[in-house]
């Protein structure tokens, strides 16, 4: 009977995480974080376009042109069912990143980018089924396997740029754990060359594009300015330098980059750091277990060990000293939690297996902790709209703006959104997709014109200017867009003489 509550257990309980999980991931999806970015919005019009057979930005099916760069195609694949399904919206473009949900729960960092879409969890999907049929071809002797596996890792560096070193990481970290468990016995490495082979294959293009198209390696470039040369001694020594600063107790557990000297506030929730702080007990218990056991069960989390310790490679390269670490970089090496969690919490369970009471305690208080900072990290990130909503957040309003200039199209001759955005252009696009406003551009008082009758949405800080530089000019407001917090951000109006 027992053994039958176990087995029913064994599907239900990931069930019931799911079922708890969805509602909590899916609450208020196109609404926090407030606003979308422009990537975000240039990967889902794109995925527009695809779908409606306009493919002017591709180069071809693997790379497009970001902005003024190349990236690769993957997140633009993902994001099309969801675009279909739903049509072009915040919450269709942020449904994208649903793969998310169930493995990594309520982690800040996982929650937080699994909300937004930059690309990175097509990505994050590949590598871990990269991952599985890698482990299933060795347990297997399938060739067939090898390459699917393969096949999954290269796809996963068509993702968000990052990913590029994320999977070659990766890749060496299994490298290293193949030779650690089999040294001389070659014929225990048969189906590894074969994964290796096709990722190989897989990632010649990107090897192609980044001798080719100085466009491809723009966006490294454009992160590193002003550091010293990737080929030199003194990167090495930056590198070093800051390697550190990424197993500091504060970013790993309690404390946002914009609190640790970021000024951008996309990128963390107050009062939290990228993991919850309970991680830090399984990460501990993880390292006791791999000193602890032998053979098999050290061989076969020495992956993620290894990965913990060059997860910060990624943002190492173009770190700058005295920044706190780019919690968007590091992503495509920290999938290493779940796994050294599930390695930590089944060693000390073991640990306590002679002690039933003890271990079923221990086990109800860790489930409590979790929950308890779960449900202080979901009010943390309520709380996340408050502050991270203007220019230095997510840039809210064009969506507010495009929907009152498409009531007022037929009222005016022109209507200009301002410029003050990132990419201002991907967003008028993105909320007016079928370009109903003809008449609606990016522009500002420059394109002020008194014989036409325009509508103008301009930030409330560029009014001070606006006004002192054209004292002949009164600015007529209709209407205002507030920020979570109250803050009036933008005022839409138009121009009279005095």
């Amino acid at each position: 009977m027992f053994s039958n509550i176990e087995r029913i257990n064994k599907y239900l309980l990931p069930l019931f995480s799911f079922l708890l999980i969805v509602p909590i991931y899916l609450y208020k999806l196109g609404q926090i974080p407030y606003g979308i970015f422009c990537d975000e919005a240039k990967i889902a019009y794109e995925a527009y376009l695809l779908i409606h057979q306009n493919v002017s930005d591709f180069i071809n099916p693997l790379f497009y042109h970001h902005f003024d760069y190349v990236f690769g195609t993957l997140p633009i694949y993902a994001t099309v069912p969801f675009i279909e399904l739903f049509g072009l919206n915040d919450f269709s473009t942020r449904l994208a990143s649903v793969l998310a949900v169930l493995l990594f729960a309520l982690t800040p960092i996982f929650f937080h980018v699994s909300r937004t879409n930059f690309g990175h969890l097509p990505s994050l999907f590949f590598v871990l089924l990269g991952y599985y049929l890698y482990l299933s071809c060795k347990i297997k002797k399938s060739y067939m396997i090898a390459v699917l596996s393969g096949l999954s890792f290269g796809f996963a560096a068509y993702g968000a740029a990052g990913w590029v070193v994320g999977v070659l990481l990766f890749l060496f970290v299994i490298i290293i754990t193949e030779l650690v468990e089999n040294r001389l016995n070659w014929n225990q490495y048969i189906q590894v060359p074969i994964v290796l082979s096709i990722v190989a294959i897989v990632y010649i293009p990107i090897v192609y594009f980044t001798i080719t198209d100085p466009g491809y390696t723009q966006r490294l470039a454009d992160k590193n300015e002003g550091n010293a040369p990737f080929a030199s001694v003194e990167k090495i020594q930056t590198m070093i330098g800051n390697y550190p600063k990424y197993y500091s107790y504060p970013f790993l557990f309690t404390t946002a980059t914009i609190d640790l000297g970021e000024k951008i506030s996309r990128h963390s929730i107050r009062g939290n750091g990228i993991f919850l702080q309970v991680s830090a007990l399984f990460l501990l218990l993880a390292f006791i277990a791999f000193l602890a056991n032998k053979g098999k069960e050290r061989i076969k989390f020495l992956p993620f060990i290894l990965l913990f310790l060059l997860y910060p490679f990624s943002d190492l390269l173009t770190t700058k000293n005295g920044s706190p670490p780019y919690s968007f970089s590091i992503f495509t090496t920290i999938y290493f939690l779940p796994f050294l969690s599930a390695y930590g919490l089944d060693f000390l369970m073991k640990v306590l297996s002679r002690h039933h009471v003890v271990k079923n305690v221990t086990l109800l208080l860790i489930i409590v902790l979790i929950a308890i900072q779960s449900g202080t990290f979901l009010e943390n990130y309520s709380k996340y709209p408050l502050y991270s909503s203007d220019y230095w957040g997510w840039q809210y309003g064009p969506k507010e703006i495009v929907q009152v200039f498409l009531n007022e199209k037929s009222n005016y001759d022109e209507l200009y959104m301002t410029k003050l955005f990132n990419r201002a252009g991907s967003l008028l696009a993105f909320y007016d997709p079928s370009k109903e406003c003809q008449n609606c551009f990016i522009g500002g008082v420059s394109n002020y014109d008194p014989e036409k009758n325009q509508l103008f949405a301009f930030r409330v800080g560029q009014m001070r200017s606006i006004i002192n530089e054209n004292p002949d000019l009164v600015f007529r407001t209709i209407h205002t867009v507030f920020l979570p917090n109250g803050q009036a951000e933008y005022y839409i109006g138009y121009f009279i003489r005095k």
